[in-house]
Parts: C-alpha cells; structure tokens; sequence
C-alpha cells in the first residue's frame, strides 16, 4: 500500500504581530527573529501554534490531557492525567515526553510519541523594518503596592505582515483517530490560517 502524505502551506492575512509571551530586555519587548539573507523576518514558533491549537480544539470539545494554567508566575501547564493517546486528542496529535518513564512503563505506554502534526516556524512574508510601539506605564501612586517607584516607557518591537508556514500528516498515522484529524484540519484553517 502507498503511503499517503498531506502537505500543506498555509498563508495567513497580513497583521500586526508582537511578542506577548512577556520576553523582554530590560523595558523592550522582543519578536523573535530569523534572520534570511540581509533581512531579519519574524517568527512564530511551532510550540505556540500548537498551543493554539490546543485551545481551539478544546473549544471545540475535542479530549485535552493537557491545559494552560494563567494565573501562575511564569508559563505553566496541568496534565490531568499520563499521556493517553488513545483517550486524548492532544497527546495524539502533537506527541508528548514523559521524562521519568517508570510510571509509562506500569502504564504500558511509551514515555514519549512524536507528534503526527508534523510543523515548522511560521516566517513573515516581509522583512523586519524595527516598528516599535511605546506605552506608558503609570506611577501607583496611593495604593496598597507599587511594581515600581517611577512610572516606565515600554518598547514592543511590532511587524505589520502575512505569515506562512508548512505542516504535515502523514495520513496511516491518522487512520486510528480519523475524527480527531478532522477537528484538527479544522482548527488548523480556523484559527491559524485567518
């Protein structure tokens, strides 16, 4: 039997894109970057699209092991339970490591599974030509705390452009979970193509 393979690049609209994962130098906000030729271009990495698959795909109610928890101090995740991939859509379709492999095993489960979804950074389809917003951040004045004793300028680093970026599926591992794939494909035109 031929393998069948899905190769895709999607094409997104053209707008404006900042870093909002909190990464900063100093009161600069920072877009990550590579850099092609003489031009440096934005990027967005695979792990935050697949997050954001994540979310839509639990707004869809698909099966999620895993979920982003916000009201942590830095950038935090909940599994519910060991990876399962025959219970959960995410672990599934975008793979997992379980690093301490003693439970796995009991389990009966392998301690890690490569993702199905395979992806790579979304680049702009325009250069970097350092945009920058600034905001100001106020003084606290009169209240029970400060996060500091003057007021600050912020400088976010911003690109005004149309992303591309390839995936694919290899469609004999999809066949276990064809509805999955489905609500995949879906959420891949959704939410990150436009």
């Amino acid at each position: 039997m031929a393998l069948k393979n899905l190769f895709c690049t999607v094409l997104t609209y053209a707008a404006p894109s900042s870093n909002y994962r909190g990464e900063s130098e100093e009161n600069r906000t920072i877009i990550q970057k590579v850099t092609k030729g003489d031009h440096e271009y934005a990027v967005i990495s695979p792990e935050s699209m697949r997050n954001a698959l994540r979310e839509i795909l639990a707004l869809r109610e698909q099966p999620m092991n895993r979920r982003r928890l916000f009201d942590e101090e830095q950038l935090a995740v909940q599994f519910k339970e060991h990876p399962d991939p025959d219970k959960y859509a995410d672990d599934f379709l975008f793979g997992y490591l379980v690093a301490e492999a003693k439970e796995m095993k009991k389990l009966k489960r392998p301690a890690k599974r490569d993702s199905i979804l395979r992806m790579n950074m979304a680049v702009a389809l325009h250069p970097y030509r350092f945009d920058a917003t600034f905001h100001q951040s106020p003084l606290n004045v009169d209240s029970p705390w400060k996060n500091s004793t003057t007021s600050a300028l912020l400088h976010r680093e911003v690109s005004h452009t149309a992303f591309q970026y390839p995936f694919a599926l290899n469609l004999e591992d999809c066949k276990a979970k064809k509805s999955w794939t489905r609500a995949l494909l879906a959420a891949i035109g959704i939410g990150l193509a436009g």
